[in-house]
This record gives structure tokens, C-alpha cells and sequence, in this order.
């Protein structure tokens, strides 16, 4: 299969990259002043020219041949879990749904610690701006912090999925009650936080790190799983949770890949997989927004800044653009 990197250039760091297995994906070149119409036809003109011998293709943005396109963003500077993350949920997507994979390029290569989250989180929602104009039916924020996830939503038309919100919010599908294992000691307080914010805390007995920081991850993904069911068969033991919710998308990636590995002792456990769950709901949700049903209140938390006062939201759209579209193959 034909593996692409696209780069998404903004206008003052650098780009961010989609990486896509399977089809080339349509991304929008640079236009300034032209309308969105011309900017698909030239996009469609240069994927037609490039890819298809010169025969037509549908507008990405405007298809309605049945196709989801979900954007899963990694909100880290490298691509180094690109291919983890793709390799474990390419199973379980639908015929008709392609995922692409993002990762930011410009910012931080992680977000364990609070200050880069806070760089990484301006980048995301550039990205959230650039998969929306690339005609992307969802966007899924691959963070268990759920980082920029309200801002996203305010600033975006598209149906934007944080896996820890969507995971607590079906958490009781999988038991009673529910412990959340992570990564490290910096996320425990945070994912709490994040619990009462979104009034799932209730049930969650407890949140749990397995002592693994991002960067070290990829290095040994099996030992990863191993620590992870250990800390999980602990936790289960000692607090009385019926479920255990994994709370970082990588660990939960590398714990899922040991799954599909062979190691069947890791599928005996009640877990619930974020990653997995938060790509069905954007895939829910991209259904619901087609059938016009994607009803989110705009009149006051996820209200546009556009609505309240147009003039103010032109002067600051600029920090949200990413005006140069560039691709290599």
C-alpha cells in the first residue's frame, strides 16, 4: 500500500504531517483570496493530475459516496507513533472509513509536562482548523488530557472526539465502577482534574501510572503492556473496580498491539480501550452530522467567538490559520 506524509504548513513554525496508509489523501494547496470552491477544484485538479492519469475526482469536501474521513491528530512533534497508533486500529474501522493519522511538526515533541501542553495546545487547534478545511468528517484529539478539546469544539464546524471524555462517558457500559491506568505521575492529578470537569469522577475509583513516559514507550512496547497489566490486576484487586479504563492513547496502543500479538492473557481483562472508542464515536458523530443531527449548542460554552463579535474573531483568526499547503511523497 502507498504510504504518504503530507505536510500542513502554518504560517510561522512549521508543518504538521498526515500520514495516510492506503489512497493518497486530498489536501487543499496554497490559495490566498480565492474562494473555497476554486481552492477544492485546484487541490482536485493537482490529486487528479498526480495520482488518477488526469481523470476527474470528487470534491473531498462535498462527496457523497458514503465514505467517513476521520482525522486522528497525535498532538506530539514527531511521527514516532504514527504507525503504532494506525497499526492498531486499522482492524476495527468500518469498510468505509478512512483514518488518517496527523502529528504535529512545529511544538514539542510531547505533552507529558503542563507547560509544552499549553505550546502544543495553539498547534492543535491550527491543526483542528486544517483538518476541517481539508474536508475531514471528524477530528479525534489522540490525548487522553483531552488537550484544546473545548476550544476545538468552539472554534470548528466538525465534530471534535477527546478520548477520555468519550471514554468515561461509556465507562459504565463496561462496569459499575472503573480505575483509570496511565502513564506517569504528571498525569494522575491532571486526569482527575479531568474527571471532575466532566462529572464522570463518581465511579472511578482510583487513577493508577505505570511509571512510562511517551518518549520511552516505542522503545519496548511489550514491557509497556506487561507493566500496564500489572498495575491493571492490582488496581482491579485493591480498589473494587469492575473495568479498567487505559489513560494514555500510546499505552493503550502499545497494550492493544501485544493483544493482537498473541498475548491472550492481556484480552482476559475487563479494559476499556480509548483509542478504539473515541475513533467509533467520531465515527457516530460524523454519522450524526451528515443526517443533520449533530445539534451542538452554539449559544454559549461552544459558542463561536464569530457570533458574539465578528470584527474581534477576524483579528484573531489569523494565530489559527494554516495558509500553506504542502505535499511529499
Amino acid at each position: 500500500m502507498l504510504k504518504q506524509d503530507v505536510s500542513i504548513h502554518n504560517n510561522y513554525n512549521g508543518p504538521y504531517i498526515c500520514r495516510r496508509f492506503g489512497p493518497p489523501v486530498v489536501q487543499p494547496t496554497k490559495h490566498f483570496g480565492s474562494s473555497l470552491k476554486k481552492q477544492a477544484s485546484s487541490r482536485n485538479s493537482y490529486y487528479s493530475s498526480r495520482y488518477m492519469g488526469g481523470r476527474s475526482v470528487p470534491d473531498m469536501k462535498h462527496t457523497t459516496d458514503g465514505r467517513t474521513r476521520i482525522c486522528f491528530l497525535n498532538p506530539f512533534g514527531t511521527d514516532r507513533y504514527d504507525d503504532l497508533i494506525k497499526e492498531v486500529l486499522s482492524s476495527s474501522l468500518r469498510d468505509t472509513t478512512e483514518l488518517d493519522i496527523w502529528h504535529l511538526h512545529a511544538g514539542p515533541r510531547n505533552l507529558d509536562y503542563y507547560a509544552p501542553k499549553q505550546v502544543v495546545q495553539v498547534e492543535i487547534l491550527r491543526a483542528a482548523k486544517a483538518a476541517e478545511a481539508a474536508g475531514y468528517d471528524a477530528l479525534v484529539i489522540g490525548c487522553l488530557y483531552d488537550p484544546a478539546l473545548t476550544e476545538a469544539r468552539e472554534l470548528v464546524k466538525i465534530p471534535v472526539i477527546g478520548p477520555l471524555e468519550a471514554s468515561t462517558a461509556q465507562a459504565r457500559m463496561f462496569g459499575h465502577r472503573y480505575a483509570i491506568v496511565t502513564d506517569h505521575h504528571k498525569a494522575v492529578p491532571e486526569l482527575e482534574d479531568r474527571l471532575r470537569i466532566y462529572g464522570t469522577e463518581a465511579n472511578c475509583r482510583s487513577v493508577e501510572a505505570v511509571g512510562w513516559f511517551v518518549d520511552d514507550m516505542v522503545k519496548d512496547t511489550d514491557a509497556v503492556a506487561t507493566d500496564t497489566y500489572a498495575v491493571a490486576q492490582e488496581a482491579l484487586k485493591r480498589t473494587g473496580a469492575e473495568a479498567i479504563l487505559i489513560g494514555c492513547t500510546i499505552v493503550s496502543a502499545c497494550y492493544e498491539l501485544a493483544v493482537q500479538r498473541g498475548r491472550t492473557e492481556l484480552a482476559d481483562l475487563p479494559v476499556i480501550n480509548p483509542n478504539l472508542i473515541a475513533v467509533k464515536t467520531a465515527e457516530m458523530f460524523a454519522d450524526m452530522n451528515k443526517a443533520g443531527q449533530y445539534r451542538i449548542a452554539r449559544n454559549a460554552y461552544y459558542q463561536n467567538l464569530a457570533d458574539h463579535n465578528p470584527a474581534e474573531a477576524d483579528d484573531v483568526a489569523p494565530y489559527f490559520e494554516t495558509d500553506i499547503y504542502e505535499r511529499t511523497i
